[in-house]
């Protein structure tokens, strides 16, 4: 099984890049992954982020052997965010939320601000998902995840992107905290294959990026990568080790 853990879709074409539910599941098929799991495309306007919530929902219900659904998060509106957050996990079922320090600017060692969200989610079992690149290191380090991390240790964190550039440093993060898994999304192998081997193949995950880069690409990429590991590293890295924190089948 091959679940990709960094996809985005959104009900109209943002950018000119944007992909629907249909259009991801028509990548997928590609590319030949099984699941994956999709949050919004970056929702630029803030008052439209329950509708593109309410999308993932509508898109999970409409492919449920497909998609697993994540909430996106701006805990920059307040108490807002928190209604929202409460919907996607109790309302809608998704299975966790994403936080892009990025795109929405806000610092993932503000605790003030997310632990109310990720109270929420804590609660009912789910996943946060963050964004963490070079491209805003002021934001999203990798150091000041952890000390959110560091407050839940018994819910899942997926490290989206593996920091980037600061890859090392998510890295070490990683060994320190057990509850954070690194997805190897939109950054080079040579960083993904150091991190499966500083941590192990059950500490990383697959993602693609979709649809800021090919689908089908990344997978070859993949395999290409784990051809001389074993083969159970490579069931693991592809799929097993988020199947085995989603409990999924």
């Amino acid at each position: 099984m091959i679940i990709d853990c960094d996809t985005h879709i959104s009900p109209i074409a943002e950018e000119g890049i944007g992909v629907t539910a249909e259009e991801l599941i028509e990548r997928m098929d590609k590319a030949g992954i099984d699941k994956a799991l999709t949050w919004p495309f970056f929702p630029y306007q803030r008052e439209r982020l329950p509708e593109y919530c309410e999308y993932i929902y509508k898109s999970v219900k409409a492919y449920p052997e497909r998609l697993i659904g994540f909430g996106w998060i701006d805990p920059l509106v307040g108490d807002k965010a928190v209604e929202l957050t409460k919907i996607c996990m109790e309302q809608y079922g998704l299975r966790g939320i994403k936080l892009h320090g990025s795109r929405n600017p806000h610092r993932y060692d503000d605790l003030e601000l997310l632990c109310p969200i990720v109270d929420v989610v804590a609660k009912a079992g789910g996943v946060v998902s963050m964004h963490s690149s070079d491209d805003s290191p002021d934001r999203t380090h990798p150091y000041q995840s952890a000390k959110l991390v560091k407050r839940y240790p018994e819910t899942t964190f997926l490290i989206i992107h593996m920091g980037g550039d600061l890859s090392a440093c998510a890295v070490e993060m990683a060994k320190q905290l057990p509850n954070i898994y690194l997805v190897g999304s939109h950054i080079g192998m040579p960083a993904v294959l150091s991190g499966i081997n500083e941590l192990g193949a059950d500490r990383v995950c697959f993602g693609s990026d979709t649809p800021f880069n090919l689908t089908h690409v990344e997978v070859a990429a993949y395999k290409a990568m784990l051809s001389e590991h074993p083969a159970q590293d490579v069931k693991n890295v592809l799929g097993g080790n988020i199947a085995r924190i989603m409990n999924i089948n």
